[in-house]
């Protein structure tokens, strides 16, 4: 039976790379579309519904909704005054079927816990997907060895 996926969309971002939510505004927009081709690959090796929530604060640029799909992905930003969390907290709350929460935020994690979810930090769940997907889901970039 298919899942479903709630993930801290830029908790995984900043996990599976270097990037700085104060750098520079394309690469930011490079790693969260990365993670989103990655989230796609899963939702289709899967079956399971995934739902992505960004901050909108940090940089929405080029979107017009908060709430669009990127194929079979639902792409949620958080509105204007309120952070991904927040909005991640709303969702679990108007949601009957709890899924499974991806971050590692650990107070989003308790929050989850307190709302009936399976939570998943943002490493496991980059080792499930490369496991699901049949591809290698790099982490933080590491040094090369000498």
């Amino acid at each position: 039976m298919p899942g479903s996926w709630l993930v801290d969309g830029y908790n995984v971002v900043f996990h599976r790379s270097k990037v700085a939510s104060s750098g520079p505004a394309h690469r930011l927009r490079k790693a969260r579309e990365s993670c989103l081709e990655l989230l796609a690959k899963f939702q289709e090796a899967t079956g399971d519904a995934v739902t992505v929530v960004f901050d909108g604060s940090i940089e929405p640029l080029g979107y017009t909704e908060d709430r669009a799909f990127q194929g079979a992905i639902e792409v949620v930003w958080s509105p204007q005054g309120k952070t991904a969390d927040d909005t991640i907290r709303g969702l679990l709350d108007r949601r009957k079927a709890k899924p499974t929460l991806v971050t590692s935020d650990r107070e989003l994690a308790a929050s989850g816990r307190q709302r009936g979810c399976t939570v998943v930090s943002a490493a496991d769940f980059l080792a499930r997907a490369a496991e699901e997907t049949g591809g290698t889901t790099p982490g933080p970039a590491s040094k090369p060895a000498p």
